[in-house]
């Protein structure tokens, strides 16, 4: 459905420059001079909590009746629970009062390495947008 595609392809860029943007600890990066949005709390939750349910709805739908379902929209799917996941962990670890306990494993993935996911989200966005019909985008 290109309702899908469409909205997976905006949810997907609109994560990835929420994580390129926001600083260590999960707050808005105060260098950044991209714009008040990014530095909205209520849009960032809105974002990852839309990204993460595209991503799994995405993962239903194709584009077309004889579009490939298991692999058509692998990345596109990997990107926005990782991308929505991501941001929703640095908005919880924002408003906690305390420290959140987390893994070494999540820490290093969706904490320190959440930049990287913003980039692969963001380019992942643009391969989709271009190749639709692409086996794994």
């Amino acid at each position: 459905m290109l309702q899908f595609y469409f909205l997976s392809i905006l949810c997907n860029a609109l994560t990835g420059l929420t994580l390129v943007f926001m600083d260590e600890d999960g707050a808005p990066d105060g260098k950044a001079t991209v714009g008040w949005l990014f530095r909205n709390a209520i849009f960032r939750l809105i974002t990852g909590i839309l990204t993460a349910l595209v991503g799994v709805l995405k993962i239903l739908p194709g584009i077309q009746a004889n579009h490939v379902f298991l692999f058509g929209d692998f990345l596109p799917v990997a990107a926005g629970l990782a991308g929505g996941f991501a941001v929703l962990l640095g908005a919880y670890r924002a408003s906690a009062s305390a420290d959140v306990p987390l893994s070494p494993a999540v820490s290093r993935v969706f904490v320190q390495g959440k930049k990287y996911i913003g980039v692969g989200c963001v380019v992942v966005s643009v391969l989709h947008f271009i190749f639709p019909h692409v086996l794994f985008l």
